[in-house]
């Protein structure tokens, strides 16, 4: 029986020495993963060379060139990332979206953003993060547009949250910036309101620490109540605790891709619908342990047993099952 023959890899007429490209591609992730991107981009660069539409080469490329604040290029390996059909198109979009605001493509952003919610490609638990985007990417836009003769009269508070939530959000998100600082008592008195989303919570935060609103808050969301001064809250990418428990899931799941992703999605749902609370009372190992927990009996099936982290990501859970846009 005649043996088979390993299919050789060449780079144009030269054929490329068995195990190349995947030590490239080793290397190449290795130095993302450690942060090492000035050595990481090089790398997988001369990875893509021998195959040019390999998806996790140019996702790693694109967070490589992204990190280094290279970002004309970033958005030409994102735009091949997407063509090659990543895995994660979520993440791999709002990569590109991201980059585009760096870029300041902000019609490019509005233009897919809209047209991702309107086609409902996105899934429930990834909408606030896009929504997010939206207004972060209108809040800068309006820097760059002529200011309009009249500012836009404000609403009353009861009669805007009988709005759908989406156009609430939306509503908030096309207030040009430099009227922001007017809707103040509106949105502290909007992240106040016990019928309020707690997603639009988060927004109108987020808009209040961005106009340096330094009045006390009191703030409740499942069960907990907070008061809190908004110029002096982080964003909820930049939460301390939130990112703690994310670097011990990464470890714990460092082996097992499905379980660290499902991690980094819950965390990231997490801090867009439960901000500004952290576990108040609760340790990062304490709240890991749990989310190590519930993770795995998703997988086999066990009982994740009572304990009050679990408690709230079913509460976060049944919040956006239920959600109407």
């Amino acid at each position: 029986m005649r043996r088979k023959r390993r299919q050789l890899r060449k780079h144009g007429k030269v054929i490329v020495m068995p195990g190349t490209f995947e030590r490239l591609m080793d290397d190449g992730l290795r130095a993302v993963s450690e942060e090492r991107y000035d050595e990481a981009a090089p790398l997988i660069r001369q990875a893509l060379s021998y195959e040019p539409g390999n998806a996790r080469m140019l996702g790693a490329l694109t967070v490589a060139l992204y990190e280094l604040r290279e970002y004309e290029e970033a958005k030409d390996a994102a735009i091949r990332y997407l063509k090659a059909g990543p895995a994660n198109y979520i993440e791999a979009m709002e990569l590109y979206l991201s980059i585009c605001i760096q870029l300041r493509d902000y019609d490019e952003v509005e233009d897919t953003i809209s047209a991702l919610l309107d086609e409902g490609i996105i899934p429930p638990d990834r909408r606030e993060k896009f929504l997010y985007l939206q207004g972060l990417n209108r809040r800068l836009m309006d820097r760059y547009d002529e200011p309009p003769e009249s500012p836009e009269e404000l609403p009353e508070l009861d009669e805007f949250l009988t709005l759908p939530e989406g156009e609430q959000h939306s509503r908030l998100s096309s207030v040009p910036d430099h009227e922001l600082p007017a809707w103040g008592e509106f949105l502290a008195s909007l992240a106040g309101h016990d019928g309020a989303s707690p997603l639009l919570k988060t927004y109108a935060l987020v808009l209040l620490a961005g106009i340096g609103y330094s009045s006390p808050v009191t703030v409740r969301k499942f069960g907990v109540e907070e008061t809190v001064v908004p110029e002096r809250l982080p964003g909820p990418e930049d939460l301390q605790k939130a990112g703690e428990v994310e670097a011990i899931l990464k470890g714990h799941f460092s082996q097992d891709p499905s379980k660290e992703q499902i991690a980094v999605q819950l965390l990231r749902t997490y801090r867009f619908t439960a901000y500004p609370f952290e576990w108040p009372g609760l340790s990062a190992e304490e709240v890991a342990d749990a989310y190590h927990t519930y993770i795995e009996s998703l997988f086999d099936g066990s009982d994740a047993g009572a304990h009050p982290v679990i408690d709230l990501i079913n509460k976060i859970e049944l919040f956006h099952n239920g959600r109407q846009l």
